[in-house]
């Protein structure tokens, strides 16, 4: 069984089938089954998709990180420049308004 942080690969036997999991750890006491493929005739195959999955799985994840990450940085950036853009219409109207305590 392959070991990491997050992610963990469960190869067991059922009948006479093997059957692989890529398991995440949700928080310190949940995991969840990621991906699992049944049907392997010996150990060796299953562990092998196994070790190949988890490698895609990550890649694809890592990718999908950097996408959301970069969306939300442009989405935080157009906030800002609509927060920038009222506050100066409003410092605008204010100086544009005579005082009438005068």
């Amino acid at each position: 069984m392959a070991q990491s942080k997050k992610y963990n690969i469960n190869v067991f036997q059922s009948d006479d089938t093997w059957t692989a999991q890529i398991t995440r750890q949700v928080t310190s006491r949940k995991r969840t089954v990621s991906k699992q493929q049944d049907g392997f005739a010996d150990e060796a195959a299953a562990q092998e998709w196994a070790q190949t999955e988890l490698k895609n799985y990550i890649s694809a994840q890592q990718a999908r990180n950097v996408k959301h990450a970069t969306h939300r940085a442009e989405s935080e950036q157009r906030q800002r420049d609509r927060a920038d853009r009222r506050r100066a219409a409003a410092e605008a109207s204010k100086s544009s308004t005579p005082d009438e305590d005068a």
